[in-house]
């Protein structure tokens, strides 16, 4: 017996880096469930059988970037049914947003199984590209606790700091911050204690902004912040499309 191999991730990767990215607070996700009743089902050297399908749509929300969903699917004589199609469906929402993404760029191979579909033999490895970087401690975080290389000695928690900013005010926002004080586009490049400061506070300036323009949006509705966006030739509606300090005070103002 032979099977094709797809890498996956367990939806709890999922979740755990949301929290990491957005905390608990930043985002929900919502399910709906619906079944279709006699549906007729191959089963493997025992012809078919008259089952049912379990239908669920997850809609994932992250607040100030927007709203996705995915849709997942089981079999319902299935005795996970419901638990598979949930990770499905909630993965899938997910992958809208970019959580994930590079597995579906993964190499799929035929393997061996035996009568229980486990795979014979050594599992396949996954390609060096996909597989992140580990630091010194064995962290596979993929990034450099800045100790490992003794001259290029980095204020670490300087750098983290920065970093907890990207998922709250954006990309865009984000990196333009950076840069536009570094001349860099990653803080981990920035050398200087006192340009990562000034970057810190730079950023808290931006939070603040990013803060009211959520009230505003809030106040004003989305529909109408869609339509700014649109006059303004923004890429989107998404908060990781604004561009910099100057759009984000035009469109507050804008909205006030």
């Amino acid at each position: 017996m032979r099977g094709r191999v797809a890498p996956f991730a367990d939806p709890r990767a999922y979740t755990d880096r949301l929290n990491e990215l957005f905390s608990p607070s930043g985002w929900t996700r919502t399910y709906s469930v619906q079944t279709v009743n006699n549906v007729e089902r191959a089963v493997s050297n025992k012809g078919s059988c008259i089952t049912g399908k379990v239908l669920v749509t997850c809609t994932l929300t992250i607040f100030g970037l927007g709203t996705h969903s995915g849709t997942g699917e089981e079999w319902a004589d299935d005795a996970n049914a419901m638990t598979s199609a949930e990770a499905q469906a909630f993965k899938r929402a997910c992958v809208c947003f970019g959580l994930g993404r590079y597995l579906y760029d993964l190499p799929r191979c035929w393997v061996a199984l035996d009568e229980h579909r486990r795979i014979v033999g050594q599992t396949p490895k996954l390609p060096d590209w996909a597989v992140p970087a580990r630091n010194h401690n064995g962290n596979g975080n993929g990034r450099s606790n800045g100790r490992s290389r003794g001259r290029n000695r980095k204020p670490i928690e300087l750098v983290k700091e920065v970093r907890r900013f990207e998922a709250k005010v954006g990309f865009s926002l984000f990196r333009y911050c950076v840069r536009s004080l570094s001349g860099v586009d990653e803080p981990e490049q920035v050398k200087n204690s006192e340009t990562l400061k000034a970057v810190l506070n730079r950023l808290r300036n931006a939070e603040k902004g990013v803060e009211k323009l959520n009230a505003a949006i809030e106040a004003a509705g989305y529909e109408t912040y869609a339509g700014l966006a649109r006059k303004m030739n923004l890429a989107s509606d998404a908060l990781d499309d604004i561009p910099d300090l100057t759009t984000l005070r035009r469109l507050i103002q804008a909205l006030g």
